[in-house]
């Protein structure tokens, strides 16, 4: 009986292979259990995990029971679902979308961005960033009109009677309020260039999150609702026969009350019943025009996504994480079963293909970023929750958050907290201030601008 060295000695290519199998496996362990480089350590800290983002969420009501939303469980170590009769994936090809190539040492900040709110996504925290980052860079702001009005034009339209007037050949820099998103309107009032970003969320949630936020059953004749039986409960065991009766009035802002396929339709779905080409169509079109899609169930690693596409500094993208209020007790009561998210997916289709395709291609453009970038976001979310600790103290006191690899120092002052708990209403209250003292009738305004001196920080 021949022994184990013979064996090996007398089979070239059975040595071969253990010299390969050796090789590969310093590979990945060097590889796998690096030490974490200067100024990446303790990047769990702050209360993140590998594969879930930090307790903190967006002010964005109605999350308190789903924390299952928010684990962050990439495309590639989810389980593969047995039942895929439900898909809405079958009848069209997904289009890569890795995202552009950036000269990281040659990056010059972006400040030409349009932001499509879409309804009930968590828009109203991500309009926040954009128009802190456009009043902190003295850029122009489009807005409304009408001061009070959280749409520019009506539907897809923009006219110029819709919009704030400013000087003759001034050019808006940063969009961020509701409007059908038609980049014809936005080559009128935007310079050549402008990058595209939008926010998609699971369908179902935003779904919860508009009935109770708009009260839908009064435009469903006869979904009234009872105590033990909400009116979402009832739509969602037939979706066919409520969408049917749905009876809202034609307005210029018809997509506040919605109920299907309501996230494309603010990303322009054109009219009509679409076939499966022409849903692809719509959606390779998103792609090619829009920078990046956010998705709300992973914000914190979309944003810092958004941060490398923008060039921007941490500070930027910041974001105010609100006390959650009571209206969040019908969650306790509600348990959508299976077969109410399929009716509902067969009910709103695109918007699930929508979500399906931007939620895979946010992770493509992740997974191509490095091993730095999931550093990244454990420090952005370190510091996301010291400053919105920092600033619910409230005592007058500042704080400075040192500098590491992925940001500058940050001075977590008065204003910044002030800036990072304001609403639309006074974010558009003071941008037009400034832009009337910039680019309007000066007198009429110049004492707004002695009112907000102590605000603006240069």
């Amino acid at each position: 009986m021949r022994n184990s060295k013979d064996i090996v000695m007398k089979s070239p290519k059975r040595t071969l292979g253990i010299i390969l199998l050796v090789i590969v496996g310093i590979f990945t362990y060097t590889t796998f259990n690096r030490p974490v480089e200067k100024g990446a350590r303790n990047r769990h800290h702050g209360g993140a995990t590998q594969h879930g983002e930090a307790v903190l969420r967006s002010h964005h009501k109605h999350h308190r029971h789903e924390d299952a939303d928010y684990e962050i469980k990439p495309p590639w170590e989810e389980e593969e679902e047995e039942d895929s009769s439900n898909s809405t994936m079958e009848y069209t090809t997904i289009h890569p979308t890795t995202g552009p190539e950036i000269d990281r040492d040659g990056c010059k900040p972006r400040h030409n961005i349009a932001f499509i709110k879409v309804h009930r996504s968590g828009s109203s925290t991500v309009q926040n960033i954009f128009l802190r980052y456009a009043y902190d860079h003295d850029l122009v702001v489009g807005l409304p009109r009408m001061p009070e009005s959280p749409w520019v034009g009506c539907r897809s339209v923009i006219k110029d009677s819709d919009v704030m007037e400013l000087a003759p050949g001034v050019k808006w820099n940063i969009f961020a309020h509701h409007s059908t998103y038609n980049k014809t309107n936005f080559d009128r009032f935007m310079h050549p260039g402008t990058e595209f970003v939008g926010i998609l969320r699971k369908p179902i949630n935003r779904l919860r999150s508009v009935f109770y936020a708009l009260r839908l059953e009064q435009y469903f004749p006869g979904l009234e609702g009872k105590e033990n039986d909400t009116g979402l409960m009832k739509y969602l065991r037939d979706p066919a026969h409520w969408d049917k009766v749905f009876s809202h009035p034609a307005t210029c802002f018809e997509h506040d009350a919605c109920v299907q396929d309501c996230m494309a339709k603010d990303l322009g779905l054109p009219p009509g019943e679409l076939d499966g080409q022409a849903i692809d169509t719509f959606i390779h079109k998103i792609g090619k025009d829009f920078t990046l899609l956010l998705i709300l169930e992973h914000i914190n690693w979309s944003l810092v996504l958004l941060k490398r596409r923008m060039c921007w500094q941490m500070e930027d993208i910041l974001y105010w994480v609100a006390d959650e209020d009571d209206m969040t007790n019908y969650e306790e009561k509600e348990h959508f079963t299976e077969k109410m998210v399929a009716k509902y997916k067969r009910s709103s289709r695109i918007d699930y293909h929508l979500y399906e395709h931007f939620n895979a291609s946010l992770w493509r453009q992740i997974s191509l970023e490095g091993r730095d970038f999931y550093e990244e976001v454990w420090e952005f979310e370190r510091i996301l929750k010291i400053v919105n600790e920092r600033c619910q103290e409230d005592d007058g006191k500042f704080k400075i958050v040192g500098g590491t690899d992925y940001s500058k120092e940050i001075y977590i002052t008065w204003s910044l907290c002030t800036k990072l708990k304001f609403n639309r209403l006074t974010w558009d209250e003071n941008l037009r201030g400034m832009q009337k003292i910039h680019y309007g009738n000066v007198e009429e305004k110049k004492d707004f601008g002695d009112r907000w001196a102590d605000i603006k920080e240069h």
